[in-house]
């Protein structure tokens, strides 16, 4: 018989567990989702999905719930693929990030081929510009390690520049999500191919292969990246 939706999310729940082996409550899992900003579900929403009630999601909830638990998109396509275990999970505990990591990720997702890493003096500048106290010194020194803390309206300053929410900088659960979508963060960094992309998921599948075979053509006639490398 083959697993629903429903089916392949509860195994996720049962299976895929904190560290200290309680299972997810589904209000967490709605926080760190609309937290991480890939997608907006309520907990109705995700409780329906649990349920069977509702099973054709789009591919954004279903890419941002196996980030969550930090699974692979074939997991809900293959009928036969087990959950893998989360490679966040460690033996002392769930992966912890210092500020400066956070902030190196943030800064690493802001950089592609054709964008510049900013600075730290770009980014202090403009902190300072929005009304928060942030030398270009002190975050390099945070960035480093040297500084453990920044005070959090300065925090909510920083993910303002670079289009996150605060709690990238705060939540484990956002920052770990954040880090999986690397690749496809930058990628839709682009405020047209993330255009594209919404459009795209309202149509129907028939218009999406055409849409999807003129996107191949163009890719052969224009070399860059085929859609077919994409991780989701």
């Amino acid at each position: 018989m083959t697993p629903s939706f429903a089916d392949k999310l509860s195994r996720l729940f049962d299976e895929c567990r904190a560290s200290s082996g309680r299972r997810y409550e589904n209000k967490e899992v709605v926080e760190a989702i609309n937290d991480a900003g890939q997608a907006k579900i309520s907990a109705s929403y995700l409780s329906e999905l649990l349920s069977g009630k509702k099973d054709s999601p789009s591919i954004w909830v279903v890419k941002a719930l196996a980030d969550f638990f930090d699974q692979p998109v074939d997991y809900f396509v293959e009928q036969d693929l087990p959950p893998r275990s989360p490679r966040r999970a460690e033996s002392a505990g769930e992966q912890t990030w210092t500020l400066g990591a956070r902030l190196n990720l943030l800064f690493a997702i802001a950089t592609g081929d054709d964008l510049p890493q900013p600075s730290n003096e770009d980014v202090a500048t403009a902190v300072q510009a929005a009304g928060s106290p942030l030398t270009t010194s002190e975050l390099a020194a945070v960035r480093a390690g040297e500084q453990k803390s920044l005070p959090a309206e300065t925090l909510s300053r920083v993910a303002d520049y670079f289009h996150v929410p605060a709690a990238v900088l705060t939540d484990d659960r956002v920052v770990d999500m954040l880090a999986v979508q690397l690749p496809d963060a930058r990628l839709l960094q682009d405020n047209t191919v993330r255009k594209i992309a919404y459009r795209a998921h309202s149509l129907s599948e028939a218009d999406r292969a055409i849409v999807t075979g003129l996107l191949d053509r163009l890719v052969q006639e224009d070399p860059g990246m085929s859609p077919d490398g994409l991780s989701f």
